[in-house]
């Protein structure tokens, strides 16, 4: 299932990740419409507090703008030094309505 986001506006959304130590990961977030495209967006998230795991992330109204009209795939890299952990969320970007 796929959300909507709306260009020119903020998306939060929540991610999973699990493991020892989480403050030692390096969380990035990607966001391309096929895999082994250039992302149109690409950076690293910082991890504060969970509840059971499941953190948050905003995909900002700039980076929103930027995106064009149709479906688009949000990665999320979890990285510390002995394991990787990806997550992967559908979601469609629609035009602004007057």
């Amino acid at each position: 299932m796929s959300e909507i986001v709306v260009q020119g506006q903020s998306y939060p959304f929540t991610f999973q990740i699990s493991g020892e130590a989480l403050q030692n990961f390096t969380v990035n977030m990607k966001i391309m419409q096929h895999p082994g495209d250039t992302p149109a967006v690409n950076r690293n998230l910082t991890i504060t507090s969970s509840t059971q795991g499941n953190y948050s992330a905003v995909v900002t109204p700039t980076e929103t703008a930027g995106l064009s009209v149709g479906q688009w795939f949000i990665y999320i890299t979890s990285t510390d030094a002995d394991e990787t952990i990806f997550s992967k969320r559908k979601i469609n970007v629609a035009k602004t309505w007057v």
